[in-house]
């Protein structure tokens, strides 16, 4: 099985890239800062690929699209969203 996690450099999407690498999933890490993947790879057991990219940037996500290809599972944890009243 194969996971892509995005947001995977820290909080939410790191804590669930170690549970998913815990029980055997490949797993494909996305964030903006490269290092940080590092890391988070380096604590993990498995087959682990990590992509740094902004995926703020329209043009991005497609590349990741065409990019990564036959994942089980995608966590969509990038970003950050604001709100306010209408």
């Amino acid at each position: 099985m194969k996971a892509l996690i995005t947001g995977a450099s820290s909080g939410i999407g790191r804590d669930i890239a170690r549970e998913l690498a815990k029980i055997g999933y490949d797993l494909v890490l996305v964030a903006r800062d490269k290092d940080k993947l590092e890391e988070v790879k380096s604590s993990l057991n498995g087959n682990i690929e990590v992509i740094a990219m902004d995926l703020s940037e329209e043009e991005n996500c497609k590349k990741l699209h065409e990019f990564v290809k036959n994942i089980d599972i995608l966590i969509n944890n990038a970003g950050f969203g604001t709100f306010r009243k209408l």
